[in-house]
């Protein structure tokens, strides 16, 4: 549907008088386009070769683009905290105005939040429910905590993550070379991240906890050509 309404956008565009050059100037944004290119996406939003993308919820997370001006919402996504979290892609300039406009379906949840908008938006985001003893969460979240601030037992971090979790997520983490000791000795240790992991973004994806990536690839390889029967029959005649 991303494709389908970056075509439907640029038809548009190009039926109005003056703007055939908008048409050009947005492109779609999606989980199957590659690192790069999505990079290289984000950065013409940023300088403004790009006026607007048609994306999927790839857009959701991790990208900041402070001079967005207005999102369109193609049907309700399914939670509060989905709506707020595409809704506040624009406006995020703090001198700027903003305008999010949601585009229902007509099926009968979508109908439900355009009958009751008030209801929709005083709701609180839903629960976010979290494995606290899964270590591949725990390690990064404990690395990201000391990319903000060194980390420490005695300045409770401990007790945040749980004591046994937390003296675990640290030894494993050090053992992999992340924390290095920067002041105090034992459970009085203060950490940070290692300098040679200080750039958290190798070591902390946003879109899995695997360490470990696949690609799939799939290669066809085409038929021979099939003799119809005329070509079949006068071979033998």
């Amino acid at each position: 549907i991303c494709e389908l309404v970056l075509d439907y956008a640029r038809q548009h565009l190009s039926a109005v008088p003056g703007s055939k050059d908008l048409a050009r100037q947005i492109t779609a944004y999606r989980g199957g386009l590659s690192a790069t290119d999505r990079r290289r996406i984000e950065r013409q939003l940023y300088d403004g070769t790009l006026r607007g993308v048609t994306a999927t919820s790839t857009l959701e997370l991790g990208v900041d683009i402070a001079n967005l001006d207005a999102i369109v919402i193609v049907g309700f996504p399914g939670s509060v905290s989905s709506l707020w979290q595409r809704a506040g892609r624009c406006g995020r300039e703090a001198r700027s105005d903003a305008v999010c406009v949601l585009v229902a379906y007509p099926s009968p949840i979508d109908q439900w939040v355009m009958r009751n908008p008030r209801r929709v938006l005083s709701l609180p985001p839903e629960a976010c429910v979290v494995d606290v003893d899964n270590p591949s969460i725990l390690d990064h979240h404990l690395l990201c905590a000391a990319a903000e601030e060194p980390i420490s037992a005695a300045a409770g971090d401990a007790a945040l993550f749980g004591h046994t979790r937390y003296a675990a997520a640290v030894a494993r983490l050090v053992s992999r070379d992340c924390l290095v000791p920067v002041d105090g000795q034992g459970e009085n240790s203060v950490w940070r991240p290692h300098p040679v992991a200080s750039v958290m973004q190798p070591r902390v994806n946003i879109r899995t906890i695997d360490d470990d990536t696949v690609r799939v690839v799939y290669r066809h390889r085409r038929r021979r050509d099939q003799l119809t029967l005329d070509q079949l029959l006068g071979g033998a005649g």
